[in-house]
């Protein structure tokens, strides 16, 4: 064979090689997710409904739902949503476990449908307090069937619920849907909510919205952590504060029945410093200064830590120099 032919033939083995090896192997797609663009007015927006939610869940006393993100018992797959019995056994499951969470009374109810007509709107949710607390699910719906999109619909209906409970909705009803939204997340759905699936529009929020309730709820989360650590050392500092002032009162009532039984110090062996310290705190105790100084140090106010510490400080200083002047009787 010439060289000529050989050349041709390797060109055209090459080119067979090539074309099975691309028929064989899958062609990788790179998968971009869809960028979800919010303006710079509607994230200021909420982070306006942050500080509204906020502020209302301190009201009821129950922030400490901003502490940490509820994590469901029960799971949910895409594949239980096409078997209607299984999905509604398995919502019904979800919604106990929420209840209790929500501080909620099992009065509650739950309908799962596969039939649009029976919500009032093209939600996959609804929630209706009157007459019953109704809780309506849509499942099998064609625009979303993904199981993380309907838990948090689901969370989101439970939070009307706890919001009208609680005298937390607002009369508007678009601010209200905004703001329900923004409350899912600071009671323990941030993440649920990140995880949906569903292109929301106003008066909900959408994917860069939630990421951004999620970054404040944190940094909401590590000053209510700071803010705990310091009201657990105010208590502990209020109980030495307490223990302290009852010694240095029992050591008062010490020093004085000793020296009404010694009467005289021995002070041969005091240096001039020990002799000026042991005539005042004489003075003091005769003259009910310290009597007077744990008074005061009993009455200090104990919401301020410092003040707390400032004072235990104080009374065990009158300990120290009781204890010196009954080392000399």
């Amino acid at each position: 064979m010439s060289e000529s032919f050989m050349g041709w033939l390797f060109g055209v083995l090459l080119i067979i090689g090539f074309a099975v090896v691309r028929t064989l192997l899958p062609a990788r797609k790179q998968k971009r997710a869809p960028v979800a663009y919010c303006r710079a007015a509607d994230m200021e927006r909420t982070r306006r409904l942050y500080q509204m939610a906020e502020e209302k869940l301190r009201k009821t006393g129950l922030q400490e739902l901003m502490l940490k993100d509820f994590r469901f018992q029960t799971v949910l797959n895409d594949a239980d949503l096409k078997d209607m019995k299984t999905a509604q056994k398995k919502f019904r499951m979800m919604l106990n476990e929420l209840l209790p969470y929500l501080h909620l009374g099992p009065d509650v109810r739950l309908v799962v449908t596969d039939n649009p007509s029976q919500l009032k709107t093209d939600a996959l949710g609804q929630y209706d307090h009157s007459p019953f607390k109704t809780v309506s699910m849509l499942v099998n719906l064609s625009v979303c069937a993904d199981a993380a999109t309907l838990v948090s619909a689901l969370c989101h209906e439970c939070t009307h619920c706890f919001m009208y409970t609680y005298l937390l909705n607002d009369p508007d009803r678009q601010l209200n849907e905004g703001l329900t939204d923004t409350m899912a997340c600071l009671i323990g759905f941030s993440e649920i909510m990140l995880h949906a699936k569903l292109n929301r529009k106003l008066p909900y929020l959408i994917h860069p919205e939630f990421e951004e309730l999620r970054r404040c709820l944190l940094k909401t989360r590590d000053e209510l952590n700071k803010q705990a650590e310091q009201s657990k050392d105010l208590e502990s500092a209020k109980a030495k504060l307490k223990k302290d002032l009852a010694g240095a009162s029992a050591m008062v009532e010490q020093a004085h029945a000793m020296i009404a039984v010694n009467k005289t110090p021995k002070t041969q062996k005091l240096s001039k410093s020990a002799m000026a310290r042991l005539q005042t705190s004489l003075l003091s105790l005769e003259s009910g200064d310290y009597e007077e100084k744990l008074r005061k140090a009993a009455q200090v106010p104990m919401e301020n830590l410092s003040a707390v510490r400032q004072t235990d400080e104080s009374v065990l200083a009158i300990c120290r120099e009781l204890h010196e002047l009954m080392q000399v009787f």
